[in-house]
């Protein structure tokens, strides 16, 4: 499968085509409200994390592979404008930003196949359709590497690619 590459400090993009009639609707639901179906985390939020309906739009990124060295993070914007490092996390569009423990250890970094990651991208849709931008037919991803020392860069982050889903 091919793969892309985030360069550290800018925005890989990665537009999933959707129907609007289905995500829209989830969108302009009321705020999220806490449930107490699950417990586990994700960037955007946590699992328990719902709107009204009991509906939520996510993100599932595939075969992330984990970047060389402990100093990368990854932000995750969703249909952003100009997204960077320099994109502020109270940016409307600002889905979560998520780390790594470590880094690839030498001898393990040749795996077939990555890490799959779920990032809850409803609250920020929500933002962004409250300031006037609504959910279209596609949905733009983006993944941002950025360095979490003030040491070292950060390193490129590889994914084959994204999927939308709403649950």
């Amino acid at each position: 499968p091919s793969t892309r590459t985030a360069e550290p400090g800018k925005s890989l993009e990665i537009v999933v085509p959707t129907n609007s009639s289905i995500v829209a609707p989830v969108v302009r639901s009321a705020a999220p409200t806490p449930t107490r179906s699950a417990s586990r985390s994700v960037a955007g939020g946590s699992a328990a994390t719902a709107t009204r309906s009991g509906k939520r739009v996510l993100a599932l990124i595939n075969d992330f592979q984990q970047p060389a060295g402990a100093t990368t993070a990854v932000r995750v914007f969703v249909n952003g404008d100009n997204v960077s490092s320099a994109t502020p996390v109270t940016d409307p569009s600002y889905v979560g930003t998520f780390g790594f423990f470590g880094g690839r250890h030498q001898g393990h970094s040749n795996h077939a196949g990555g890490s799959s990651l779920i990032v809850d991208l409803t609250r920020a849709l929500q933002n962004l359709e409250a300031s006037g931008k609504p959910v279209g037919d596609a949905i733009r991803v983006q993944i941002v590497p950025i360095s979490v020392s003030r040491r070292a860069n950060a390193a490129p982050v590889t994914l084959a690619n994204v999927e939308i889903l709403v649950i």
